[in-house]
């Protein structure tokens, strides 16, 4: 019984060293990324639509909304 409580306890340890490693790792990806410079993508919806489909565009999205708001 003594030896599978100290296995239990080695791979609780075990688990808690990988999860702080793999948060570190993320934090420090998320962290290198919003130091970049670098735009990662500067398309934007109007510069794709043209004036009119744009203005109907947003007519409808405004049109769903209120049909939710009335549910």
């Amino acid at each position: 019984m003594a030896t599978f409580q100290t296995f239990r306890n080695s791979h609780m340890k075990t688990r808690a060293s990988v999860r702080k490693s793999f948060s570190e790792d993320v934090f420090q990806s998320v962290k290198s990324l919003l130091q970049s410079e670098k735009e990662l993508c500067n398309i934007y919806a109007e510069d794709c639509l043209k004036k009119d489909q744009h203005t109907s565009l947003t007519e409808s999205v405004e049109e769903r909304g209120k049909d939710r708001e009335e549910r």
